[in-house]
């Protein structure tokens, strides 16, 4: 079982500063004293930008991090971040469209970085957003849509909003 805390928090809230792509110099986010988990989340990442960029026409044009007690309720216990990848590009739909691709992706996020529960593809300036998380212990896409409540709610782990 994961653990999380708040410097595992904070390390993944200023690691995912957003960056403009796979060649773009990270080093300078990640504290020089950084833990093998950090590391590790580090390398994950790169994959990750490496895998949607590489052969095709998508840009990562933004990652940014939540957390998930403000959107979510029933989250899994010590999952507390959510990782939004925002993609560019000619071939984003493409990507946007393949949900295996994105479980593959989202899997490998989950697994590698202590504390992240969700991953949520964005296109990049469109409120087109696809999430998945883990749910009974596989990453699961969230299907389920409920409509938007003036003074909104918390969401249950699993839906998300119809837009």
């Amino acid at each position: 079982m994961r653990s999380i805390c708040f410097p595992a928090l904070a390390f993944v809230a200023v690691f995912f500063i957003p960056i403009t792509s796979a060649s773009a110099d990270i080093s300078p986010i990640v504290s020089k004293q950084s833990t093998p988990a950090q590391e590790q989340c580090k390398a994950a990442l790169a994959s990750v930008v490496t895998s949607l960029e590489e052969g095709r026409d998508v840009k990562v044009a933004d990652i940014s991090a939540s957390n998930l007690s403000e959107i979510y309720q029933g989250y899994p216990s010590g999952l507390q971040l959510g990782v939004t990848l925002a993609l560019d590009g000619g071939a984003a739909d493409n990507v946007m469209n393949s949900p295996q691709f994105m479980t593959n992706i989202s899997a490998q996020l989950i697994d590698q970085c202590q504390g992240v529960g969700l991953v949520k593809f964005n296109r990049y300036y469109t409120d087109w957003n696809e999430s998945f998380g883990l749910i009974d212990g596989s990453v699961t896409q969230f299907s389920q849509c409920v409509e938007p409540r003036v003074g909104g709610r918390y969401l249950e782990w699993g839906q998300r909003y119809c837009l």
